[in-house]
């Protein structure tokens, strides 16, 4: 029987906004005991950062702790990073993330999945999970010591919460293996386990590792599998159903409460806003796969329920749209776009819906109505190709080649162009 710790922590602010290649969790497997650790430590002059309830007493403290591992990385990699570990790092941003801690989350079951993948452990094997508590200031805890926010009730029912997912998605990995795993919140400022961690991924981001020793862990392709009702919060209940088609396990009657969701997301225009950019992100990046993976037939029990929601056209309490001209536009040519592919002989959308949506629209800017026509129309010429319909081809083009000269002559001419 043998005992390992898989020590977990992260480095960026998990923004989901952002590209995702400054945020990852980072985990390491050791046989290493917490006393071997610290012998390590010591051999470099080195002791774990020290906690104060001061906060700029313990800023000082970081930045003092921080100052000595910039300037000693190469004996400290030398002292801890030997051939008996395993060194995991999440990559990449979640196709679907509907806040910071999603990804974060996301992150951190990615190295864990890819750890139970690549390892076999014997049946009677210890596994103990080693996590970083949060970064403080995702909680907007600024404000408070270590000490304060470790003992604040809401940050720890937080990591609760957080600890039961993990658990289930250890307990799902674990079947086949049996093996005895724990899993643990510590801080860095007392736990060498979660403090190996964090110098391992400053080394990473110092590229003081070689990549030759890292294992790199698709984030998107990590799921979790939670209960879906009618009760489910919009957002969540969203990313559920998108993430189920990708996995090929969703049902009709699932699929179904998409229009209820809908509507409770338009209680909201940023919230209605965000899921369809969500929507769109998800669209877009699956149709790039559709050559590698088999995915046109995951994505099509989809289709009809977003192109009814794009013609309800929802609105506002004054009456305006929840979204603009330009985001209903470019979504729909994802819809034409997916039916391009999909072998559709006859389009969700007509032209003359698509031209009333510009001509009415809230865009007032002509060539981004001209561009966003152009996009819709080839999208439309590409559908009467896979009926068969050349002529109608050629008509369309000859059309759109007449209509480009008025739009071009309606340019003002620059002394350059003269």
């Amino acid at each position: 029987m043998a005992t390992y710790f898989f020590c977990i922590d992260e480095s960026g602010d998990f923004n989901i906004f952002d590209s995702g290649k400054n945020s990852f969790a980072i985990g390491v497997l050791t046989k290493s005991t917490s006393a071997e650790l610290k012998k390590a430590y010591e051999s470099v002059g080195l002791s774990l950062p020290k906690s104060s309830q001061d906060e700029k007493e313990a800023k000082r403290e970081k930045n003092k702790y921080r100052d000595f591992i910039k300037n000693n990385l190469d004996p400290i990699k030398q002292a801890l990073i030997n051939d008996g570990i395993e060194i995991y790092v999440s990559e990449g941003k979640p196709v679907l993330a509907s806040n910071q801690q999603h990804w974060w989350v996301l992150a951190v079951a990615s190295v864990i999945r890819d750890l139970f993948k690549n390892r076999t452990f014997a049946e009677k094997d210890e596994l103990h999970i080693k996590i970083d508590y949060r970064n403080h200031t995702v909680w907007g805890q600024k404000g408070m010591s270590q000490n304060e926010r470790i003992e604040n009730s809401i940050f720890l029912a937080y990591h609760e919460l957080l600890k039961a997912q993990l658990n289930s998605l250890v307990a799902e990995l674990d079947k086949p293996q049996n093996i005895k795993t724990y899993l643990a919140f510590e801080h860095d400022t007392s736990s060498y386990f979660v403090n190996f961690a964090d110098l391992t991924g400053v080394l990473y981001n110092a590229k003081k590792i070689d990549d030759s020793r890292v294992k790199k862990c698709i984030c998107s392709d990590t799921f979790f599998n939670e209960n879906l009702s009618p009760e489910t919060n919009p957002n969540i209940a969203l990313t559920l159903i998108l993430q189920r088609v990708l996995q090929g396990c969703i049902n009709a009657e699932e699929i179904k409460m998409l229009p209820n969701f809908f509507a409770e997301l338009a209680k909201s225009k940023e919230a209605y806003t965000q899921a369809w950019e969500e929507i769109d992100t998800f669209m877009q990046v699956n149709l790039q796969k559709r050559g590698q993976e088999n995915i046109m037939p995951k994505l099509a029990p989809l289709q009809s329920y977003f192109c009814d929601e794009i013609k309800i056209n929802r609105q506002d309490k004054q009456n305006k749209p929840l979204l603009s001209t330009k985001t209903r536009a470019e979504i729909i040519y994802r819809l034409l776009g997916f039916e391009t592919h999909n072998g559709a002989i006859k389009p969700s959308f007509s032209k003359e819906y698509c031209i009333d949506i510009l001509d009415k629209g809230d865009e007032q800017h002509l060539i981004r109505k001209w561009e966003i026509h152009l996009k819709n129309c080839y999208n439309f010429a590409q559908i009467e190709f896979n009926a068969y319909d050349f002529g109608a081809v050629e008509n369309d083009f000859l059309k759109l080649w007449e209509n480009s000269g008025l739009v071009v002559a309606s340019w003002p001419i620059t002394p350059c162009m003269k």
